[in-house]
């Protein structure tokens, strides 16, 4: 268990088990069917409340688990589904307890705190807190891959497969930082900080140095004039993969940490295309690239979702759209 927390607020369930337990007793000394019928309304709504004012959040390796105070209802949702989590302020009209909410669903106990979840493949869900800094900061820090990386994921790879589900709520995208783009040139490139990596087919040993003019990766018979590479890993994979996967040699392919010995510009290829930006955070540069480190414990795509790239490509290929500006 890397994370819990309890946000508890019985008062008001106890409050209404009181008046209750108080209107029993006028129905009981005036002989009242209306008042019997109020008491026993009463007690249940403040069973339901006190069993409501209890919520406790539990971050693990697998899965966070949100549960009120008798574990039900309860929700556990996969750690690799959570693609976002951002604390937010709920409005006041958001209400408490169990709700339906724009866009999806919350569990409240008090206040307006709340960790928002966006979640692969179901709508969003709201936890309400009093820690959410604590709350978003557990679920982000996933073993491996961050929540928010796995957005950045999600989002390129919806971009290169012609999916644009991820994207498609501009608030979200502004929320992820996507429209705070500036232009990277050969002359204003310095504000691009590594990591950088390459993704190929081909084996290389540390302190080799890549250069232009050799033979695309993705087309038989084209010299490339730049070299490209990315200051994201996940762009790495893909170029990795598809390297191998085109050439049709099976192997796993190689990604090396780089860095660029000269100046570099967005890749036009991917910049500002289907989305604004360069989500991919892909770069060129015509100057050598060095060789520092090769990643060896990358993580590859399943092979149903490589296979809709490449029939991607082969679908652009056939309708002559696979234009590489080189």
């Amino acid at each position: 268990m890397e994370y819990e927390h309890t946000q508890s607020r019985p008062q008001l369930g106890a409050l209404l088990v009181l008046a209750g337990i108080a209107a029993l007793g006028v129905a009981l000394w005036q002989s009242d069917a209306v008042w019997f019928a109020t008491s026993a309304f009463l007690v249940l709504l403040g069973i339901l409340g006190f069993a409501l004012s209890s919520l406790t959040t539990t971050v693990s390796t697998g899965a966070v688990v949100v549960g009120f105070r008798w574990g039900w209802p309860r929700r556990d949702i996969p750690r690799a589904q959570i693609l976002r989590a951002e604390p937010v302020r709920n409005s006041w009209l958001s209400g408490w307890g169990l709700r339906w909410i724009p866009g999806g669903s919350m569990y409240n106990v008090w206040g307006l705190d709340a960790v928002a979840l966006t979640i692969d493949g179901a709508r969003d869900f709201r936890i309400g807190t009093d820690d959410p800094t604590g709350l978003a900061a557990a679920i982000d820090s996933s073993a491996g891959t961050s929540a928010s990386e796995r957005w950045r994921r999600r989002l390129h790879r919806d971009m290169t497969t012609g999916d644009d589900r991820t994207a498609r709520d501009s608030a979200e995208g502004e929320r992820a930082g996507y429209d705070a783009y500036v232009p990277v040139t050969f002359e204003r490139c310095d504000h691009i900080e590594g990591p950088f990596y390459h993704g190929t087919r081909t084996a290389l040993d540390v302190g080799d140095e890549l250069v232009a003019g050799h033979g695309s990766n993705y087309h038989d018979g084209r010299v490339s004039n730049n070299i490209y590479f990315a200051a994201l890993l996940e762009t790495a994979v893909w170029g990795a993969e598809l390297a191998t996967a085109l050439a049709g040699n099976g192997e796993r392919g190689h990604i090396y940490v780089v860095e660029p010995r000269g100046p570099f510009e967005d890749d036009p290829n991917v910049t500002n295309k289907k989305f604004p930006g360069n989500i991919t955070e892909s770069y060129r540069t015509r100057d050598p690239l060095r060789i520092l480190a090769e990643v060896r414990d990358w993580e590859g795509h399943p092979p149903e979702v490589l296979q809709g790239m490449l029939d991607n490509i082969a679908r652009l290929r056939a309708q002559g759209l696979d234009v590489i500006e080189d």
